[in-house]
């Protein structure tokens, strides 16, 4: 299933992606509230796995890939979330905007609502998806800090 934006396209997972997207286990900026930097072997096996798993898009703008985003069950599993990585030196230039938004728009009719959860202290991340149209719908702490829990009804 191939995305397309007016800027970007969404293409599923491939082997052949995953040098493009390690920079994104990698990156202290990306990892900051994803729980750290990961080894690259390590970002490597993930990678490989997710390449079997259905909605698991690499975001390029032409060539260049620029993040990740997937649809996958939720620590609920009776929830499914939208996760999402770009790569900093595309930050605050709309393209998750746009990412996210015509993802949400694929997930009509297949899904009642999305969830994602986020780390309170990602200002960005929680503006995000305030302007998406998700509401905040639980606080909680996860991982040692406190998280975020927004739901899109859909």
């Amino acid at each position: 299933m191939v995305l397309r934006t007016s800027r970007c396209e969404l293409t599923p997972l491939v082997p052949a992606d995953i040098p493009s997207l390690l920079p994104l286990f990698t990156s202290p900026a990306v990892r900051q509230f994803l729980g750290g930097v990961i080894p690259p072997e390590e970002a490597e096996a993930r990678l490989n796995r997710w390449c079997s798993l259905p909605y698991y898009w690499t975001v390029r703008t032409g060539e260049v890939c620029i993040g990740l985003v997937d649809l996958s069950p939720y620590h609920d599993p009776q929830k499914t979330e939208l996760s999402y990585q770009f790569l900093p030196a595309y930050w605050g230039q709309g393209y998750a905007l746009e990412t996210l938004f015509a993802v949400l728009e694929w997930c009509r009719g297949r899904y009642d609502s999305v969830v994602s959860e986020t780390q309170e202290a990602n200002i960005r991340s929680c503006r995000l998806l305030e302007r998406l149209g998700y509401r905040l719908t639980d606080r909680l702490e996860r991982f040692g800090v406190l998280q975020r829990l927004y739901e899109k009804n859909l």
